[in-house]
């Protein structure tokens, strides 16, 4: 559901973020809707701040009970500094409101419920989206982390698996405190809506690398100077494992070895690439010397 457009980007309500709102309302609850809603706007706005100061243009934001996802034009995933900084924002930017809003109307003597709903609010979605888990800020930052320090491959299985990690214990735990009256049940919709986001992020994530392969070669035209990394691989290794162990922003070159460890000879990156679109991802790299 499109409500508005800040900034040329069109904001949309998530169909669980929306049923919540009208709850409160109907509730009589209006004002604390307002404020809710006030705060992952306040959040999302960062995000896109941010992302457009890295130049990503922003098509569409979905705002979430606890946040928001952003659908942007580039691949913000094959960049992660931009990631990290993109996803670091919200949160910091959350708490950060939380703590002057509260020193703000403490010195005016307005604490009053609205005030601290208003500062828990920004607080809450500040530290809840800290964690690492699919699709919030937290994961996205250690995703980004791994990514540039073991590939896109393995940045994103362990990431991934860290995420199921702390799913499953925030799960049961959710589900125990409903159990036993701690929490609404309702929270239980915000555990389903994690686990669905994150089947859906998985699937995207075997398209990350190929999509960053695919403008690969216009990354290094246009910056023209780019750190070379060096790979050392076995004739008997296939491209497609090789892939494997790319990381952003270095140009790979694989030095081949044969059953000797004699140096066969050496393979830049668009060879590799030219050889997985020509559909011989699984040939070994002997045949492209």
């Amino acid at each position: 559901m499109i409500i508005a457009r800040v900034l040329g980007v069109r904001l949309r309500v998530n169909v669980l973020f929306f049923f919540l709102l009208v709850l409160y309302a109907v509730a009589g609850l209006l004002a604390e809707a307002v404020i809710m809603f006030a705060a992952v706007v306040l959040h999302e706005l960062w995000h896109m701040i941010v992302a457009l100061g890295h130049g990503f243009d922003i098509e569409e934001v979905e705002l979430l009970p606890f946040g928001g996802v952003a659908r942007l034009k580039g691949l913000i995933e094959v960049n992660p500094v931009a990631e990290f900084r993109t996803s670091l924002t919200g949160p910091l930017a959350s708490m950060t409101i939380a703590v002057v809003a509260f020193g703000m109307f403490a010195a005016l003597g307005r604490l009053g419920p609205y005030a601290r709903l208003f500062v828990l609010s920004n607080l809450s979605i500040g530290l809840f989206n800290l964690m690492p888990v699919i699709p919030l800020d937290g994961w996205r930052m250690l995703r980004a982390s791994l990514v540039g320090r073991i590939g896109f491959v393995a940045g994103g299985k362990t990431s991934t698996r860290i995420s199921g990690a702390v799913l499953a214990v925030m799960s049961a735990a959710i589900l125990v405190a409903v159990v036993l009256g701690l929490v609404s049940a309702v929270t239980l919709a915000v555990v389903v809506f994690l686990i669905v986001a994150a089947r859906r992020e998985r699937a995207n994530g075997a398209y990350v690398l190929f999509r960053y392969l695919i403008r690969r070669e216009s990354e290094i035209l246009t910056d023209r100077i780019m750190a070379v990394q060096q790979l050392v691989a076995t004739k008997d290794v296939t491209i497609r494992e090789v892939l494997q162990f790319i990381t952003p922003r270095r140009y790979h070159m694989i030095v081949v070895l044969d059953s000797d460890l004699e140096t066969l000879g050496t393979i830049g990156e668009k060879q590799l690439l030219d050889s997985l679109l020509a559909g011989n991802g699984d040939v070994p790299l002997e045949y492209l010397l």
